[in-house]
């Protein structure tokens, strides 16, 4: 299912790019029309169908949050896959570590955060699969390397993660996933990473 973008979002742009088997974004940049000069990054497991013309749910909730206080919100992922939830889980795990052996996720994410120094990254990713723990340690490390803020949604009652460990994805706050129906409250919180015990949050 697929959105438009709302009025706050002044211009989108992505970065694409494909293969026999696979679309991949490497990430998706939404400029807003706030009076600021900040960058927030956020970071989730895999792309969903979000590009410069069509929003998807999470990317509309998470612009609805933080229009008004950041200039430029970029969406970057642990891997570039597009796929949908229900179809991430059966990806040939083997194809997705050969994906990263080319190395451009990760290369386009850390030339982001290069060009962007002391920016805040929110971690947003649900649950990170075992699969992919390692380009999630690896983007965090590498923010914290450019002297990054992090940073993750609370629940109203001050949670920040999840039964896992991980922090909230966005549809954790969206009541009827799909349907842009925001009854769950949200907010931002500072956060730190607990190294020792896979790079969760605490």
């Amino acid at each position: 299912m697929v959105f438009s973008y709302k009025k706050y979002i002044s211009s989108v742009c992505c970065n694409f790019d494909g293969d026999s088997m696979y679309s991949y974004r490497y990430y998706l940049r939404a400029d807003t029309k706030a009076n600021s000069f900040k960058s927030l990054f956020i970071l989730m497991e895999n792309p969903s169908i979000a590009n410069s013309m069509y929003a998807d749910p999470s990317v509309n909730y998470l612009s609805n949050l933080f229009h008004s206080d950041y200039k430029s919100i970029y969406i970057i992922n642990t891997f570039a896959i597009i796929a949908s939830s229900g179809v991430k889980y059966c990806l040939d795990s083997k194809r997705l570590l050969k994906n990263y052996n080319n190395n451009k996720n990760f290369s386009t994410i850390k030339s982001l955060f290069k060009n962007n120094k002391k920016s805040e990254l929110l971690l947003a990713t649900g649950k990170v699969e075992n699969f992919n723990s390692l380009y999630y340690e690896e983007i965090i490390d590498e923010a914290l390397n450019n002297s990054f803020h992090l940073s993750a949604l609370a629940d109203a009652v001050g949670n920040i993660s999840n039964s896992n460990g991980f922090s909230y994805h966005p549809r954790f706050f969206i009541t009827g996933y799909g349907k842009n129906n925001y009854c769950h409250a949200a907010y931002k919180v500072s956060i730190k990473i607990d190294k020792k015990n896979y790079y969760k949050i605490k």
